[in-house]
């Protein structure tokens, strides 16, 4: 007997990922979300975040949710004077345009299920970090956000929370070290 329906965004690598797979161990039914189609399973499908008609589309027909985990996000390791506003707009599109919009389509399931809504947030939203202007932006624009959201819905019974990781040694920041732009060794001598 499934413990309930959760949806995961980002769901393809990462936090994502683990998030579904902890979760599936737990007994939940997992549906994903994440721009890069997983062929994993039939439960997960292709969905853009950063396009609100998308999610609007992908929510048709959604179960009642306990939850919802949107881990999509996107990030680049950029100064401001080579950061292009189209650059910075994509990157404030996933991160937090992508998690109102899917916030807002996937309210309805969310109060028919009494569930939460969980935004992974990041540290770099109440620190600035060099090269990082657009995500550090991003993350703290998701913050309040989902500060909004919890005082909203609270009369509907959906709570909403956002989950600041600081370093994790999986998705962009693993990618981030295979590249030369983050070290493990830099970060845990500051944390």
């Amino acid at each position: 007997m499934s413990a309930g329906v959760v949806l995961i965004t980002g769901i393809a690598g990462g936090l994502g990922l683990a998030c579904a797979e902890h979760l599936r161990g737990l007994g939940y039914d997992v549906l994903g979300w994440d721009a890069a189609h997983p062929e994993m399973d039939d439960m997960w499908h292709q969905v853009d975040v950063s396009n609100p008609d998308e999610v609007d589309e992908a929510v048709a027909g959604l179960p009642p949710l306990i939850a919802v985990v949107n881990c999509a996000g996107v990030s680049n390791r950029l100064s401001v004077s080579d950061l292009s506003v189209t650059e910075f707009d994509s990157i404030l599109r996933t991160n937090t345009v992508g998690t109102y919009a899917v916030a807002r389509s996937t309210f309805p399931a969310l109060a028919a299920g009494g569930g939460t809504f969980v935004a992974i947030g990041s540290v770099a939203g109440s620190l600035a970090f060099r090269n990082r202007v657009a995500y550090c932006t991003s993350k703290a624009a998701v913050r309040m956000l989902v500060s909004c959201l919890a005082i909203e819905w609270a009369a509907d019974n959906v709570r909403a929370v956002c989950i600041s990781p600081g370093f994790v040694d999986a998705g962009m920041s693993a990618q981030g070290q295979q590249q030369g732009s983050t070290s493990s060794a830099v970060v845990l001598s500051h944390t």
